[in-house]
């Protein structure tokens, strides 16, 4: 165990002085937001797509990148199961808890995460492509037909994960990839420049957003249920990810980056879904919070039971 927390210590403390830079009012919520702004808007996309624009294609569409969208599939159909028969959720609120409970944050802790530990972004940067241009649209479907809003908006919400700079990185990435072309030095250079801020930028965020409470808003607190999804998402998760990366023969370095990225905590943009339809907000935000905490430690265990 020992051997792996040396990738974990600069995540830990980039997170830690966002927090007391937060804690101790350096920073103010204002500046999180613009530093979080900043990192989304710019940073990350800039990451993305030139991680996407330098790769190969077989180190993005490989087998364990097919074993995380079957692994995501399974557990976001499983967490709706569990809140309609245990938690009684229904509806909208039922496909948002299931994503609050299979939806990873590739982003703000995933790309940090995979530069740390794998040493590289192809397959958190496959996770992510996979996760903004197929599973959000579809997820976002069933939560406007489930609320009965499917007549109102339609449109505008299945364009919204293409107005996000991440997922126009990703496509911009992705063409560049497909076609084979080869952007001058003096064209990508720059972006990558901007790309490296993505990782610090984005734990110092992380840090920043941690300084808050568990259990206030305008929802009853509902700690049985927050306990049920983190369960699924730090345990379960990897769980049946180790399961499908078996079945699928995958192993070494390919089955460490499945298992990894699958035990990443909820994704904030699942609280900005919830916060958008008005369901399950509190409930969505209590459930980033805590996974998020608790992810630092489950994600060193997954390090040292399946790294090298």
């Amino acid at each position: 165990m020992l051997t792996v927390l040396p990738s974990f210590v600069p995540i830990w403390a980039l997170a830690a002085v966002g927090f007391l830079a937060r804690r101790t009012g350096v920073l103010d919520a204002r500046a999180g937001q613009a530093l979080t702004a900043f990192v989304f808007t710019f940073a990350a996309p800039s990451l993305v797509f030139s991680t996407l624009a330098t790769s190969s294609p077989r180190g993005v569409f490989q087998p364990a990148v097919a074993g995380f969208v079957v692994t995501s599939v399974i557990t976001l159909l499983a967490g709706g199961l569990v809140s309609w028969l245990w938690w009684q959720r229904r509806g909208g609120e039922q496909v948002l808890t299931g994503m609050a409970g299979g939806y990873v944050n590739a982003g703000n802790l995933g790309i940090p995460v995979a530069v740390q530990v794998l040493g590289n972004t192809e397959f958190i940067i496959a996770v992510i492509l996979l996760q903004t241009v197929l599973l959000t649209p579809l997820c976002l479907l069933l939560v406007e037909y489930s609320s009965g809003r499917a007549g109102r908006g339609l449109l505008p919400m299945l364009r919204a994960p293409f107005r996000n700079p991440i997922v126009v990185g990703s496509l911009a990435g992705l063409v560049v990839l497909l076609s084979g072309v080869q952007l001058p030095e003096v064209v990508l250079r720059p972006v990558e420049m901007l790309g490296r801020a993505a990782v610090p930028a984005g734990l110092f965020v992380l840090g920043m957003a941690l300084y808050r409470g568990v259990g206030s808003g305008n929802e009853p607190s509902r700690p049985g249920e927050i306990v049920t999804v983190t369960v699924m998402k730090l345990l379960v998760q990897p769980a049946i990810a180790v399961a499908v990366g078996t079945v699928l023969g995958v192993s070494g370095p390919a089955l460490l980056a499945l298992v990894l990225c699958s035990g990443l905590p909820t994704a904030q943009n699942v609280f900005v879904y919830s916060h958008h339809f008005r369901l399950v907000s509190s409930f969505v935000r209590d459930t980033v919070f805590v996974t998020t905490l608790l992810s630092m430690g489950t994600l060193a265990c997954i390090t040292w039971l399946f790294g090298p």
